[in-house]
């Protein structure tokens, strides 16, 4: 099996010029197999020897993520020495991939988010629109693409209402806080008047969306 698994890597290095970090994982998981084939050549190995090799990795309760990876890795072992003429059939194909893992969204406590919204401060122009940002998201909970999509007219500061344009140019009204209504204001004051977008970037056009993640990042990167 070691000669195998040696041609196989020396294939990754020069022919498919993996990196070498890449090429040890692929050597880590093939070593692990073939502890678990010991003597077993390439060629008596079938699909059921496969699902036994699989079940014995479960038991070492590695991670979904980690399971695919050595799935991946024997899939495209197999495919090389079938492709090579080593073996007649390649066992490997009818594997299935084990489910991912559902992780848990991380999310702010109120505290927090009370918090991350209040770190823009100062008079610049910018930090105020940063402020007005992050109060419209939190308050409205829009889309950031549907809040760089925003105009003037689309926000009624005395009614508390934005008109919204969603997916399929549908529009909705949305309620908008207090506080996300007074961040806007004190924001469209201090800036140009004839500007028909809501949040503007620095050379007094239309904020994008890129825009608006870099922005909330730089935040988050504070807390």
């Amino acid at each position: 099996m070691d000669r195998f698994i040696d041609k196989f890597i020396t294939y990754l290095e020069v022919e498919k010029n993996y990196s070498r970090h890449t090429t040890l994982n692929y050597s880590v998981d093939l070593r692990e197999f073939a502890e678990f084939a010991g003597a077993t050549a390439p060629e008596k190995i079938d699909y059921l020897f496969l699902r036994r090799f699989l079940a014995h990795l479960r038991t070492k309760e590695y991670l979904p993520r980690t399971l695919t990876r050595k799935l991946s890795t024997l899939r495209s072992f197999f495919k090389f020495l079938h492709r090579e003429g080593h073996i007649k059939n390649n066992p490997a194909t009818l594997l299935m991939s084990p489910k991912r893992e559902k992780l848990l969204p991380k999310f702010l406590t109120e505290e927090e988010a009370a918090q991350f919204i209040e770190m823009p401060v100062g008079d610049k122009t910018a930090s105020k629109r940063d402020r007005a940002i992050l109060e419209t998201l939190y308050s409205t909970g829009i889309r950031v693409s549907e809040l760089v999509g925003l105009s003037t007219e689309q926000v009624d500061l005395i009614s508390n209402i934005v008109k919204v344009a969603g997916k399929g140019k549908k529009e909705r009204l949305v309620p908008i806080g207090t506080k996300a209504v007074d961040a806007i204001r004190d924001y469209l004051d201090s800036r140009p008047k004839q500007a028909s977008a809501v949040f503007l970037n620095k050379n007094g056009t239309r904020l994008s969306a890129r825009s608006v993640c870099t922005i909330v990042h730089k935040y988050i990167k504070l807390m």
